[in-house]
């Protein structure tokens, strides 16, 4: 395998660029990144899921019992809820009913709104993901640099730092982008040992490869890439060799049977050290959690329906190969990915779109990052005809989980695919850095870099609700995805702020979160939302004064009210969405309508 030769020449940009001390300008970019993820995010409450993991990960940590959120695993949850260990007067009791009963989401409310102080516990619990996705922009840059040098490293990192999704998730406590960054780190030192294979390098990967199962369910997409690896490399290059510690020679794995036993050699290592960490990540604990010796979970209730991966269970659980409430929680995954609600451009499903993610990936990424992200896959396509395959550690992951994605039937949110990014930033900052070799490219690269920066800053620090040009941002992008993907309920003290400027005292509300909308000083009548389905439709939509509703976009879209609502509330919905016009828009995600009595009467 070679690597492509750097270009002989520089722009000036490129040269200006390699002039600065290297540690001053990824240290400069990552602090951008990190200062609008943090200024965004202290704007915003708890997102839906943060309402769980935050308080599952300190759960975890004062009572070594893992019995909340069980649908994820823990690592992530731990790391963010590390310093609230050091804060001194969190309140946790596991005499509240919610804990003996597992309800994660009231446990949740209740730990953050009520016995404690919300803004202070996310602060501090949101400062771990920055630092990891921090830890992430770091390896897009060492990636890219040891492929394409300093110039192409900047560009990437660039990138990443103007990406509003990872703005918009970088600093929240969840899965997503801890379990990029670990999956994006496994890689990296795969592909590493593929260069120059020693013990270092496998353990680096193998650490890695154990925190992205850890973190998030879905990364066991990749570990097939893990198995096939070593194989690749002892039979693919010509002289493959180990380099052990304390050896001047490095082993010569010169005959087939020494291949073989590399390989399998090194297979072994990469699973002895991910299953060293998953299981640390579990505190070791093999059994399912009890509340006064019965089980909280039931294994009939996460049964496979196909033959195969029941039997594989069975396997997997008498050996104990991995802990119980992991392979507990990938067969939970499985059962809810089956059906699930969905929507897209203005339909409904429950077994979700095969082009769900496609389109997501077309609408939810800035143009410009498109453009720069094509140009880097067609580069690889037109060097692997010329037998030089580089890239392809970069494109192949992507890849893969990307083809995998479109067989999920679980469509709420384009975070899903944040995964495949930064393999996807690499290859982009390598064609911005090949289309700056040329005059007229470089004025388009140019052009492509203010477009990305002005998409980004002017919808921040709503970075969420995030969708670009070709559907007409936000607005539009209403009718093309909502939950995660514009509406995570994050736009509660929006609303309060918007109240406040506009004297409206309290607002009729429909609220799709897990917040409590008290805590913000919202004074508000509840209308049918998530949490509560059948809430009988307000009695005082009071036709005698002016009245305002607050909707959130997931709400509007009747995605998950359309089943248990009230008829007469689904068709306020319908009325407002195609007939009215919003007095304001929060934060992208809660549409504020002023009633008139055509609404009203309409409701009752």
């Amino acid at each position: 395998m070679t690597t492509p030769e750097r270009p002989p020449t520089a722009t000036p940009l490129l040269a200006q660029l390699r002039r600065v001390p290297a540690a001053w300008l990824v240290t400069a970019l990552l602090s951008l990144f990190a200062w609008q993820a943090i200024s965004a995010t202290r704007q915003q409450c708890s997102t839906f899921d943060e309402t769980a993991h935050l308080p599952a990960g300190y759960s975890y940590l004062a009572t070594g019992d893992f019995r909340l959120n069980p649908e994820h695993p823990p690592l992530a949850k731990l790391l963010a809820a590390l310093p609230l260990r050091f804060l001194g007067d969190v309140h946790f009791d596991t005499r509240w009913p919610q804990w003996q009963t597992s309800d994660q989401f009231g446990l949740g409310r209740r730990f953050l709104y009520v016995d404690n102080d919300a803004r202070r516990l996310l602060l501090w619990g949101r400062l771990p993901m920055v630092l990891l996705a921090c830890v992430l922009g770091l390896f897009i840059y060492l990636w890219t640099c040891q492929l394409r040098g300093r110039g192409a490293a900047t560009l990437a990192l660039g990138l990443f730092v103007l990406s509003p999704d990872f703005l918009a998730h970088g600093a929240l406590v969840t899965t997503d982008v801890p379990a990029a960054t670990f999956v994006f780190m496994a890689c990296y030192w795969l592909w590493r040992s593929h260069k120059e294979l020693t013990l270092a390098n496998l353990s680096f990967c193998g650490l890695s490869l154990g925190a992205a199962l850890a973190t998030k369910f879905n990364t066991l997409v990749f570990v097939p890439l893990f198995v096939a690896a070593p194989l690749l490399h002892a039979f693919w290059q010509p002289a493959p060799s180990l380099r052990l510690p304390g050896q001047a020679e490095p082993l010569q794995l010169s005959t087939s049977t020494r291949r073989v036993l590399g390989a399998f050699g090194v297979t072994t290592l990469l699973a002895l050290l991910s299953l060293l960490v998953l299981w640390a990540a579990y505190g070791v604990h093999a059994a399912l959690p009890q509340e006064h010796g019965s089980p909280l979970y039931d294994w009939a209730d996460v049964a496979p329906r196909s033959a195969w991966v029941a039997n594989a269970a069975t396997l997997v659980r008498s050996v104990h190969l991995v802990p119980d409430l992991y392979l507990y929680g990938v067969l939970d995954a499985l059962r809810a990915s089956t059906l699930r609600v969905s929507f897209l451009l203005g339909e409904y499903s429950l077994r979700g779109f095969r082009y769900y993610f496609p389109i997501s990936f077309l609408v939810k990424t800035p143009i410009p990052e498109l453009v720069l992200i094509f140009a880097g896959c067609a580069s690889v396509v037109t060097a692997a005809r010329r037998r030089d395959f580089a890239y392809c550690a970069l494109l192949l992951p992507a890849a893969l989980y990307f083809g995998a994605s479109l067989s999920s039937n679980l469509n709420i949110g384009h975070r899903h695919l944040l995964p495949m990014y930064p393999f996807l930033l690499v290859l982009a900052g390598s064609a911005a850095a090949a289309g700056l070799q040329r005059r007229w490219s470089a004025l388009g690269v140019a052009a492509l870099g203010l477009w990305l920066a002005w998409g980004t800053w002017s919808i921040a620090p709503s970075y969420l609700a995030y969708f670009n040009e070709s559907v007409g941002g936000s607005r539009g992008g209403l009718n093309v995805l909502v939950d995660s993907n514009l509406d995570w309920g994050q736009d509660l003290p929006g609303l309060k702020r918007w109240m406040e400027r506009s004297g409206v005292h309290d607002v009729y509300l429909s609220y799709f979160g897990n917040a409590l909308p008290e805590y913000y000083g919202i004074h508000y009548e509840a209308l049918p939302s998530f949490f509560d389905l059948s809430q009988p439709l307000a009695s005082s939509l009071d036709l005698a004064k002016t009245s305002y509703l607050a909707v959130s976009a997931t709400n509007l879209q009747k995605v998950y009210l359309r089943m248990s609502s009230p008829a007469s509330f689904l068709q306020l919905l319908d009325h407002l969405r195609t007939e009215s016009q919003p007095v304001a828009v929060i934060g992208g995600s809660i549409y504020v309508y002023r009633l008139h009595r055509r609404a009203q009467s309409g409701a009752h």
